[in-house]
């Protein structure tokens, strides 16, 4: 009796674990093979992320809004036998640190007998006994980052300026800038940031910082610039001056230089005589 008790119950344990075998395998068939939804039921949708709205294409926006750049003062003069009211060419000349627009207008009622509109801009900053366009940290060719943000924005105040003054003014073509020293720096700078303002550039004793190069190869009809540089100026270096021309002439701008051996930093009467042939062939370019 004891072995039959035994025998039936190792059975019923035997059959309790094959029942509970089958269980398992049965569970883990579910978890592989889920069943399927009803047929009239719609099949669960992926989330998709909302589709992002198309953006129109668009130039990209100024650096810096007309509304947060300064107003710039200036002197208008007229040369030759021009009429204010006239059709005019029109040249914007810019001075050097702590001069005035002053410093300018006999050089040019005296010297230029072309019937042109000259527009002298007042620096924004007050310095000495004139102005300055950015305060200068030296050496000036290291290109201190926040000496070089200041004068990116003198240059677009200054192409603001050029841009109204353009639709104020009955003008013969794009403005012609120049300037000396530090004019000479913001001459460079609107040329490369600014290209589409002007028609020609004359930097003269002048510096572009290589951040302000354009990143991108300029097309289509860019600006003439033509730089003068005295090959023994020590306060802005000739071949700082030499690396940004050839930088601008890499992007597709017709940039050249003349150099002038044994100048100093000055506007010699030589180079008055280059300035002055330059400004009446980019004159002539624009009839």
């Amino acid at each position: 009796m004891r072995s039959w008790t035994m025998g039936r119950r190792t059975a019923t344990m035997l059959v309790v674990c094959v029942a509970v075998l089958m269980g398992a395998a049965s569970c883990q068939t579910e978890r592989k093979a889920p069943p399927a939804p009803a047929k009239d039921a719609p099949a669960a949708a992926s989330p998709k992320a909302p589709a992002a709205d198309k953006a129109p294409s668009k130039k990209a926006a100024p650096k810096f809004a007309d509304a947060d750049l300064p107003d710039i003062e200036y002197t208008e003069i007229v040369t030759g036998k021009g009429e204010k009211s006239d059709r005019l060419p029109m040249i914007v000349m810019v001075h050097g640190y702590g001069a005035t627009p002053d410093d300018f207008k006999g050089f040019f009622l005296t010297n230029f007998q072309v019937p042109a509109r000259v527009i002298l801009p007042k620096g924004i900053k007050p310095k000495g006994p004139g102005f300055s366009w950015f305060d200068i940290v030296r050496p000036i060719e290291d290109g201190d980052p926040k000496m070089v943000a200041e004068m990116e924005r003198s240059a677009a105040a200054l192409a603001k300026l050029m841009r109204r003054l353009r639709v104020e003014k009955p003008t013969l073509g794009k403005p012609i800038i120049s300037g000396f020293s530090q004019g000479g720096m913001m001459s460079f700078i609107v040329a490369a940031k600014h290209p589409e303002v002007i028609s020609a550039a004359v930097p003269i004793a002048g510096w572009l910082p290589p951040a302000l190069v354009p990143e991108a190869e300029l097309t289509g009809n860019q600006p003439a610039i033509t730089a003068l540089h005295g090959d023994a100026d020590e306060r802005v270096k000739l071949e700082p001056t030499r690396q940004g021309v050839e930088a601008l002439h890499a992007k597709g701008l017709k940039a050249e230089l003349k150099i002038y051996p044994g100048v100093a930093h000055r506007f010699t009467p030589t180079m008055k005589v280059d300035f002055f042939n330059i400004i009446r062939k980019s004159i002539e370019a624009l009839q």
